[in-house]
Formats: C-alpha cells, structure tokens, sequence
C-alpha cells in the first residue's frame, strides 16, 4: 500500500506544485497543508494507530518524506530548467 501510494497518490498531488505549494515551503507550515494531513491521516490508518502519534515518527516509520522535500526538490528543478533555457523571454524576466 505504502509503495502504491508513494508511486501514484504522490505523483497526482505533485501536478504544478511549483506554482501553488510554494506557500507551503516554509519550515513552520510543515504538516499544515490539507493534502499533507490526507497523507498523514493515510499513514496512521495503514500503521492502525492513534492520531496523536507524531507526524515525524510516522513518516520515519514508514520510509517515507514529507510532501515538502518533494515540493522543494521540484521547484528546484523548475528554476533550474528556466535558467538554463535558450528563451530570450524567459532570460529577460531574470
């Protein structure tokens, strides 16, 4: 379950992340995103455990990051991509 939830839940919930999770980047709003508390909620059900757990012991658990080391990584790439691009337009609004 785990590993299909990490291969297609993940990959639908990254669509344009780049442009709307950049608010959710911020190291204080960690587990404050709704498709971050689905995914949270997801892992404590599949463990069978209480909500009370910690959010970071259920993802070391399960061998799994947090929705914002993916958020990051892929913006990341996103600026990389337009640095790196031969557009005139896109160079100009650097």
């Amino acid at each position: 379950m785990l590993w299909l939830f990490k291969t297609y839940a993940l990959s639908a919930g990254m669509y344009a992340s780049q442009i709307w999770s950049t608010q959710f980047l911020k190291h204080d709003n960690g587990f404050s995103n709704p498709l971050q508390v689905a995914h949270m909620a997801f892992l404590k059900k599949i463990l069978g455990i209480k909500s009370i757990f910690a959010n970071w012991c259920v993802l070391q658990e399960c061998a799994q990051e947090p929705l914002q080391f993916y958020w990051i990584r892929s913006a990341v790439k996103f600026w990389n991509r337009m640095v790196d691009s031969n557009s005139n337009t896109l160079r100009a609004m650097l």
